[in-house]
């Protein structure tokens, strides 16, 4: 058995700690883009790996135009998402794989438990595009939600490192007292809440609200190189 399969049992081992994984919820009105997140998975980890397990994608759109008057109007945005794997309910990446070296725990964490083959079959399935790989092995490499962080009641490496507090964990039985109507529709890029079920609440950006998600479809990814 290899050292990433005997650490990914070991994370399976400790899930069995907690009853439920906590939500994630991400507040895209505050985010700056800065990706101290990044920086905090990446350099925070006790591996050899030399690549991140969360991005930080720009989203924008919006044009200027001139008026009749000559005077030119802009109705131009931007705002930025981080992420991760959100270890779905209903996880397409599990479901692609074609070796079964992902497994579902019961807490809710989706972990890699076989010999990744390198196919990629997962990052395509993926509507997050979250799947990273190493860049030595070609391997799969995904984030596993700092459970021993969790376990010893101390929060992941990209929610405790967040300047201005975009990253926050909701337990699941808080989530009563969150609008379930804004957030079950997560602005664009990201697909509908319903498709996965992910362990995700997104927070939408400043100026806009879930009446605004057909005008937002437009837009694009400015930094899709960083993915």
């Amino acid at each position: 058995m290899n050292n990433q399969i005997t650490l990914n049992n070991q994370i399976t081992r400790m899930t069995k700690q907690m009853t439920k994984l906590p939500f994630l919820y991400f507040d895209s009105a505050v985010c700056s883009g800065c990706k101290t997140c990044v920086v905090a998975c990446l350099d925070g980890r006790n591996d050899d790996t030399d690549h991140p397990r969360r991005n930080v994608i720009e989203y924008c759109g919006g044009s200027f135009r001139q008026r009749g008057d000559g005077a030119f109007v802009q109705d131009v945005y931007a705002y930025y998402l981080s992420i991760s794997c959100h270890h779905c309910s209903e996880p397409l990446c599990l479901k692609a794989c074609p070796n079964k070296a992902l497994r579902k725990e019961p807490s809710g964490l989706v972990t890699l438990v076989g010999d990744c083959l390198g196919c990629r079959n997962c990052r395509t399935a993926c509507p997050y595009d979250a799947p990273v790989f190493d860049l030595k092995t070609g391997k799969l490499d995904k984030c596993d939600f700092c459970i021993d962080r969790l376990n010893s009641k101390q929060a992941p490496l990209c929610v405790e490192a967040c300047p201005l507090g975009a990253l926050t964990l909701i337990e699941e039985t808080d989530l009563e007292n969150i609008d379930e109507d804004d957030l079950m529709v997560a602005p664009p890029p990201l697909p509908p809440w319903s498709l996965t079920k992910p362990r995700l609440m997104v927070g939408w950006p400043k100026r806009f609200t879930r009446a605004d998600i057909e005008k937002l479809r437009d837009g694009r990814v400015a930094n899709p190189e960083e993915k």
